[in-house]
């Protein structure tokens, strides 16, 4: 158990996804990461999974890891332990339901790391993941500001490196259309990251 912030072996890095699905986004997002042959950990929301269970189910048989984001992205702090808790017992469920088994990595809303949000996973039996690079996706709007977080990001990554995106900005397919091409030609791999978390146990039955 515990945080992990950097994958740790030769050339790899590791894509991550947060607060999907999106019906407008992710499929984009699955069609780059498609084209790219690279994998990623989705980190979704248990109230979205309720309501696009087929992009759910999409995104494990394109060969990606569906992670516990909780189900209304709450942080702790605005809730009670016993409300966080329930929170993200309510994802674990959600997923459960749709793939028939709930995930074992974890990701707490907005990225705060407390004795509450750290307590809760080891109770759940999760495997709390950060990051260790932050692009602030989420706030792109135009495509010079996409064309340039690519670019920006693409020069930052480094072997190890874990990355924080979003699939839920129209502006992401843009932004990957540009970076994953750069990375690849650099020799980052994010599939053997993906293949690493698997032989882990990805998923709780």
């Amino acid at each position: 158990m515990g945080i992990q912030e950097r994958v740790r072996s030769g050339r790899e890095i590791l894509l991550t996804f947060d607060d999907g699905p999106d019906p407008s986004v992710t499929p984009a997002v699955l069609e780059a990461l498609r084209e790219a042959k690279a994998r990623a950990v989705f980190f979704v929301l248990g109230k979205q999974v309720e309501k696009y269970p087929d992009l759910v189910r999409r995104t494990q048989d394109e060969g990606h890891i569906i992670g516990n984001h909780t189900y209304t992205h709450t942080a702790y702090g605005r809730f009670t332990l016993f409300e966080y808790l329930e929170d993200v017992k309510r994802c674990q469920e959600a997923v459960a339901k749709v793939l028939g088994r709930s995930p074992t990595y974890f990701r707490p809303p907005e990225g705060r790391l407390t004795v509450g949000s750290l307590s809760v996973p080891l109770l759940c039996g999760l495997h709390t993941m950060y990051w260790s690079l932050d692009p602030r996706d989420f706030s792109l709007e135009t495509s010079e500001q996409a064309n340039l977080c690519a670019d920006q990001l693409a020069a930052q990554t480094r072997p190890g490196d874990i990355l924080l995106l979003h699939d839920v900005n129209p502006a992401l397919p843009r932004v990957l259309a540009r970076l994953l091409p750069q990375l690849r030609e650099r020799g980052m791999d994010s599939s053997e990251s993906v293949k690493r978390l698997e032989s882990r146990t990805p998923y709780q039955k």
